[in-house]
């Protein structure tokens, strides 16, 4: 937890426990963690990087939740976030760019933005059964070439989706739990160039 705002060039988290640092008077330019347990909750008034602090690269926990805001600020992910079993909640007041993985076994992922969410094609979104949404609380549209895959959760974009890319949705994990889950999209989708878009929602 935290008394006081936090400025500085860089912050690692890393240590035996979680934290909690929702002061959103923070300022950090570059963000890293990998405590040995617990949760991490972030907020920022300006732009973040998630990438190398330290000896630290991008976000690694086990089995606990990823929280990330910002007041006013782009969030960019350089390095890979991954949290076992633990969900990832991004909401940033800004726009987003996912360059590197996201990946949790059994938590949802959310990911809201006022501004433009740009997954690259290295920025491929994994889960198992928990769910994933793009602009559920906040009005920013998306732009993928990154595949969106889980196994029995649900993906939703809430807002306009523009492809860049060849892009794979799969609530099936590739055919390993047939089922599936629904794929919904509730905004216009724009297939743009060379870009296509792979479907696969099950058979529930």
């Amino acid at each position: 937890t935290q008394t006081g705002e936090i400025i500085s060039g860089s912050l690692e988290l890393v240590g035996t426990g979680g934290y909690t640092l929702n002061d959103g008077t923070n300022n950090v330019a570059t963000l890293a963690a990998a405590p040995a347990a617990g949760a991490v909750n972030y907020a920022d008034a300006n732009a973040v990087n998630i990438t190398t602090a330290g000896v630290t690269s991008g976000i690694t926990l086990n089995n606990a939740a990823f929280t990330l805001s910002t007041v006013a600020g782009n969030l960019t992910v350089t390095d890979a976030v991954s949290t076992g079993t633990g969900a990832i909640d991004i909401d940033v007041t800004g726009t987003i760019a996912v360059n590197n993985t996201l990946d949790t076994t059994s938590g949802g992922i959310t990911i809201d933005s006022s501004g433009l969410a740009t997954i690259a094609a290295a920025g491929d979104i994994t889960t198992t059964t928990g769910n994933v949404s793009f602009g559920a609380a906040l009005a920013g549209t998306a732009a993928s070439a990154g595949d969106i895959t889980t196994a029995t959760g649900a993906v939703r974009f809430y807002r306009a989706l523009d492809l860049t890319g060849a892009v794979v949705i799969d609530t099936t994990n590739g055919g390993g739990s047939p089922a599936g889950d629904d794929i919904r999209f509730d905004g216009a989708i724009t297939i743009g160039g060379a870009a296509n878009l792979n479907l696969d929602a099950g058979s529930a």
